[in-house]
């Protein structure tokens, strides 16, 4: 049931990001007993509500990710409020991967991530390492920047 109110758009348009994010996070503490944290920081801006909504499913394709493939300990999500963007980080301690290797497999997940950091015209910064992990910060610039 908590996976079909977040997978519904409406409830990120309605409830809003953050409390979403809190969301389905909790779901996945619950399902996988994965621990996660999430922090927010700045002064909270609105960048439109379907700049959230598309935001949103990145970071839950981010987080999705992390635990199918990386198989983790602890993932952390943070929203950084900047005046003139949104910096999101998802970061997790998993078995990380190669950038090169997944793309010549022809993962989907990431090329979702960057086809649609396109769509918000952001900047997509993904680091990882067999064995160490996984860092993705993808940086929205506010719609009127």
């Amino acid at each position: 049931r908590g996976m079909s109110h977040v997978m519904n758009g409406s409830y990120v348009l309605h409830k809003g990001l953050h409390e979403s994010i809190e969301k389905d996070l909790a779901r996945i503490v619950a399902a996988h007993r994965i621990k996660c944290n999430f922090t927010q920081s700045g002064a909270t801006h609105s960048l439109g509500e379907d700049r959230e909504l598309i935001l949103f499913r990145m970071i839950q394709e981010s987080v999705a990710n992390a635990v199918k493939h990386g198989r983790p300990a602890t993932i952390m999500v943070s929203l950084n409020y900047k005046p003139d963007a949104l910096q999101v980080t998802v970061k997790d301690d998993g078995r990380g991967f190669d950038r090169q290797l997944a793309k010549q497999k022809g993962g989907v997940g990431i090329m979702n991530i960057e086809e649609r950091t396109k769509l918000l015209k952001g900047a997509l910064h993904i680091n990882s390492e067999p064995d160490k992990g996984t860092n993705i910060v993808l940086t929205i610039p506010h719609p009127d920047k």
